[in-house]
């Protein structure tokens, strides 16, 4: 298998794959954290062709720090009061305590905390594997094909009488030479996956948000729906212009001056767009949850390009790649440097070439 193999794999682990948490991501992060901090020692395994062990232990401790730094800042988890993952429950439970507070600083939680955290979530994680826990080492390189979730070995082969996995030597190659760009992603895939475009977006979400009166802001949408429709220009024109604003502000891959500007002109063009997004939005887009997948067949044999920016934040890149898994007759091209706006360089180019490609047959 190539390494451009197993980047499409990882890629597609981390941005397909089912999650009902976040552990894809801890453990993922995890495993390259190992990597950083071993590299000699990995390099002594793939010269002489050998696997390399990583021990539950070790996941549990990551997972301990991960989910403490979380906790610590209160990050929303997404999931119903019934269905909070298990590592989480264990470090929010012993902070819980009165007589134990949650400290300040990580290195200040006292040892004996640190070592019953991370028994716990051993415990409770990843040596008990039940519906209460997403079974994250077994399940963690599953591939999807359509809505089937395939099991494979791509990556590691999962030794749980030994409670370790067995990373191949090729895997850890491709680990040690991507292992920095592989870690900015998916840290950038996991805070997304938490809490949105207000996680890689903070200030311009403030801004956004800030808009709207302060007892406004829980119905954020229904609120800025109300100012677009209302026949007032002087009531929609201002929010059509922070709406256009903070949609262009996150378009681009890189900061784009001109096209920020652009979101303070209140025209009668960003109020029509902003209507149609806001009203679109508010009804869901009149489709049901399955819509394409039940009629995907309607459109099977006709051939597509679907061009995907990596870092699209107003479209997210796991959408495009659920859309070629159910559309037989689709391509899935994805540009690694560009967003969401087609004015960026490398995805106007991609869009172009798809379309000199069905012009010429």
């Amino acid at each position: 298998m190539t390494e451009n193999d197993l980047q499409k794999i990882f890629f597609h682990i981390i941005l397909a794959g089912r999650k009902s948490n976040s552990y894809k991501f801890a453990l993922a992060r995890s495993i390259l954290d190992y990597v950083n901090n071993n590299v000699p020692e990995i390099k002594k395994n793939i010269q002489n062709n050998k696997v390399t062990a990583i021990s539950y232990q070790v996941f549990a401790e990551d997972f301990f720090k991960y989910y403490w730094h979380q906790c610590k800042a209160k990050i929303p988890q997404n999931f119903n009061s019934d269905s909070v993952p298990r590592a989480v429950a264990i470090v929010k439970k012993i902070f819980d305590d009165e007589d134990n507070p949650q400290p300040e600083k990580f290195v200040d939680v006292r040892e004996d905390v640190r070592k019953k955290a991370i028994k716990e979530i051993l415990s409770g994680v990843f040596n008990k594997f039940d519906s209460k826990t997403s079974q994250v080492v077994p399940r963690f390189q599953n591939i999807m094909k359509g809505k089937q979730s395939s099991p494979t070995e791509t990556f590691y082969k999962n030794d749980e009488k030994n409670k370790r996995i067995l990373v191949n030597p090729d895997a850890m190659k491709f680990f040690i030479r991507n292992r920095m760009l592989l870690e900015k992603f998916v840290i950038f895939e996991w805070a997304k996956f938490l809490n949105g475009i207000k996680t890689v977006f903070p200030q311009e979400w403030q801004e956004f948000l800030g808009f709207l009166p302060h007892d406004e802001q829980n119905e954020l949408l229904q609120s800025y729906y109300k100012r677009l429709i209302s026949p007032s220009i002087t009531v929609s024109g201002p929010a059509a212009c922070a709406w256009g604003q903070f949609e262009g502000s996150c378009s681009t891959l890189l900061p784009n001056v001109r096209r920020h500007r652009m979101g303070t002109n209140s025209g009668s063009a960003m109020l029509a767009l902003a209507r149609i997004e806001a009203h679109y939005f508010l009804n869901e887009f009149f489709l049901s949850d399955d819509y394409f997948h039940t009629n995907i067949d309607r459109i099977a044999n006709i051939p597509a390009i679907i061009v995907q920016g990596r870092y699209d934040m107003i479209c997210p890149i796991v959408t495009a790649y659920e859309l070629v898994n159910y559309w037989p007759g689709s391509e899935l091209v994805v540009i690694p440097d560009a967003g969401h706006s087609a004015m960026d360089p490398s995805l106007r180019s991609a869009l172009i070439s798809a379309t000199e490609y069905f012009k010429n047959g």
